[in-house]
This record gives C-alpha cells, sequence and structure tokens, in this order.
C-alpha cells in the first residue's frame, strides 16, 4: 500500500511524519470469533427514545496501555488500531490510537483513553498495524486494557491483523 507523507517537525533525532484522515481510516477486516453476537442485540435494544440516555448509562472508560519492546530499532512511525472483545458479548470495533505524543517508542508505554460500551472483562485484543514512515518496522510487546494483559512478543513488519493472547 503506498501512503502520502509529508515531513512535519523533527521530533528525537527523527523526522516525524503527519497522516492524512484518509490514511488513518480503519482497517476493514474484521476480526472473526463466535458467540460475539450478543453484542449486536444489546445495540438494538438501545435504539428506541431512551437509547441516547441508556447507552450512556452503559458507558465505561477503557485504558489501553500498549508497551513496545526493549529491542534495537523497536519503535515505529506506522499506524496501530486496537480492537477488543469482551466477556459481555461486546466489541469494542477499531479504536486508532494516537494521543499526540511520539508514540510506539522503543521501551516506551503509550496511555489511550476511550469510552465505550460495556464491553464486561476484556478477553480478546487484536491490533492492526500499517506501516510509515522513515520507521516502519515495530516490535509490540503488551496490550493492557483496564489491567488485563495481552502478550504479543514479536516483530511486525507488515499490514495486517495480530491477535495477542491473554497473559
Amino acid at each position: 500500500m503506498t501512503t502520502t507523507q509529508r515531513p512535519a517537525t523533527e521530533q528525537n533525532g527523527r523526522a516525524a511524519t503527519q497522516r492524512t484522515e484518509a490514511e488513518k481510516a480503519p482497517p476493514t477486516v474484521q476480526p472473526f470469533t463466535s458467540g460475539f453476537d450478543r453484542g449486536r442485540e444489546v445495540i438494538a435494544a438501545l435504539r428506541g427514545p431512551a437509547a441516547d440516555t441508556a447507552a450512556a448509562a452503559l458507558q465505561q472508560v477503557y485504558v489501553m496501555a500498549v508497551h513496545t519492546g526493549d529491542v534495537p530499532g523497536a519503535g515505529t512511525d506506522g499506524d496501530v488500531w486496537l480492537w477488543v472483545d469482551g466477556s459481555s458479548g461486546v466489541r469494542s470495533g477499531w479504536l486508532y490510537e494516537d494521543n499526540g505524543e511520539d508514540n510506539f517508542e522503543r521501551n516506551k508505554t503509550d496511555y489511550f483513553w476511550h469510552i465505550l460500551p460495556d464491553l464486561g472483562t476484556p478477553v480478546a485484543c487484536w491490533a492492526y498495524f500499517r506501516p510509515g514512515g522513515f520507521y516502519s518496522d515495530w516490535y509490540l510487546n503488551t496490550v493492557s486494557v483496564n489491567g488485563k494483559a495481552f502478550t504479543f512478543y514479536r516483530w511486525i513488519t507488515d499490514e495486517g491483523m495480530y491477535q495477542g493472547t491473554p497473559a
């Protein structure tokens, strides 16, 4: 996939890049799991007159902590999305992870906050990676969702979806 990137300010000796909104578009693939249709049922049930009030009452704050490994060249300038499935049968959908910092650098933990429908306990986690910039490969160590850790421990060099293992 070809992406158009424009040089931005220099950060930590690297030329940072800026991406257009189209380049930040979420992936079109979805993790396939069985037993997660209940999330659709919950959403359909909320589509009544009190949908906004009921949906707001069911929302939770989720903290995603993404830890990049401590190996030479581990950091990336690529784009990252996370997807979480919960024990309640609700799925997060793809969440673009960018907090305005120089994210996903070697031996760094980046934190992202999302307000989502109540997923219950996180039971599965996927990362979608789209390489980009001068340093496109990435060594993803772990992702923690509200304290529930998922291990990846792998180099990610190609665009695609990668599943974590519950720790």
